[in-house]
């Protein structure tokens, strides 16, 4: 998301110029996690070329910010950006374990709804609350409206799906 951003403040600063190992990559990871980031995990060498600059790149951040008139880091983001249609939550049945038709009468047990098989892309755009659908061409995949989480269903944690 921020790539663009990143890439000019490491321009303008001269940060590749000075430090002739760093590539853009890297440079643009170190530089996302002291402007952006929880701070540098990594030690060595990277921490070092990074702290040494880390004065400047706040600096030409501030900078931006100024010119943009923004007051936060999110509001650098091109509008479109940050307007990314979320997308729907595909969930494998892993048919070594169970079948797709006992995970669906799971799903129907623990109060979702099962609208059937998608008929086409606009079917899966539709999906909310508690809805879900099997998919279009495969039919081992499930879809789920987006942001539905399953880290802490019991399916997922014994590998059913």
């Amino acid at each position: 998301r921020y790539s663009s951003i990143l890439e000019g403040i490491i321009i303008r600063t001269e940060l590749l110029k000075e430090e002739k190992e760093l590539k853009m990559n890297m440079a643009k990871v170190l530089v996302f996690d002291i402007l952006f980031g929880k701070g540098l995990k990594c030690g060595g060498v990277w921490k070092v070329i990074a702290l040494k600059h880390q004065a400047r790149l706040q600096a030409e951040l501030a900078r931006l910010k100024v010119k943009q008139k923004v007051s936060r880091n999110e509001d650098l983001l091109a509008p479109a950006a940050g307007a990314v249609k979320a997308l729907p939550r595909y969930v494998r049945v892993n048919t070594l374990k169970t079948n797709i038709e006992d995970v669906i009468d799971y799903f129907k047990r623990q109060g979702s709804v099962y609208l059937g098989r998608a008929t086409s892309l606009q079917d899966l755009d539709r999906l909310t609350g508690k809805q879900f659908l099997m998919d279009l061409h495969l039919a081992d995949i499930l879809v789920f409206p987006p942001k539905t989480d399953f880290h802490t269903n019991y399916l997922y944690t014994a590998g059913h799906i």
